[in-house]
């Protein structure tokens, strides 16, 4: 039986021949985080990943992506690879990366956690909300979402939270660091009028048993 392998760190010059299908081991979980790749680095990862059809795990977080490396990660979503998992958060992607992103997925049956948290998704005119919420509408297979930490504003929140009614497979949503609030049964509520600072929260906790830290 072949070995499970996991990779942290992968230099550049070997990392097409690591993914390629020439070598004898089974790569599921391919981990990356905090290792200053940038987009022509990860863009090249994407290229070897196309090849790959065994990793079940990819985490490239932390890594200064930009939108520029988006195109290229959205095709590989959009090939419907076994991936299951992709963690992408403190990057310095914007809304029309994320957009990139999402069009890959909305034909992607396999991703069951996608994890945006701490990027500047909101912080751009891009459709990144109608992006979102035409996805979630949809989509059955994924199970967590995180997209906290975004700048997401009350019309993108109110656009998400629409999407998000129709949904009946997400079952951990994360949407603190934006504006509204998550509610015990998933709902994204997204009030006339909403507060993030430390004291308004400890408010809404107090009055309605709900944390939107």
């Amino acid at each position: 039986m072949r070995e499970l392998y996991e990779i942290k760190h992968l230099s550049n010059k070997v990392s097409l021949e690591v993914l390629s299908n020439k070598y004898r081991f089974r790569l599921l979980t391919l981990n990356l985080e905090g290792n200053k790749l940038g987009d022509t680095n990860v863009m090249m990862l994407c290229d070897g990943l196309c090849s790959n059809n065994t990793v079940r795990t990819l985490n490239l977080s932390r890594n200064y992506l930009t939108n520029v490396c988006t195109e290229k990660l959205g095709a590989y979503l959009e090939m419907n690879p076994p991936l299951r998992e992709l963690y992408l958060y403190w990057n310095r992607i914007q809304g029309r990366g994320g957009c990139n992103i999402f069009k890959g997925l909305m034909s992607n049956n396999t991703l069951k956690i996608l994890d945006l948290a701490w990027n500047s998704l909101g912080n751009q005119a891009s459709g990144f909300a109608k992006s979102v919420s035409e996805f979630v509408a949809i989509n059955t297979d994924l199970v967590v979402l995180d997209i906290s930490n975004n700048q997401l504003g009350k019309e993108a929140a109110k656009e998400i939270a629409d999407g998000l009614s129709k949904n009946h497979s997400i079952y951990d949503f994360m949407f603190q660091g934006n504006y509204g609030y998550v509610d015990s049964f998933g709902f994204l509520i997204v009030p006339d009028n909403f507060q993030t600072d430390t004291i308004a929260q400890h408010l809404m906790i107090h009055t309605t048993g709900i944390d939107c830290a």
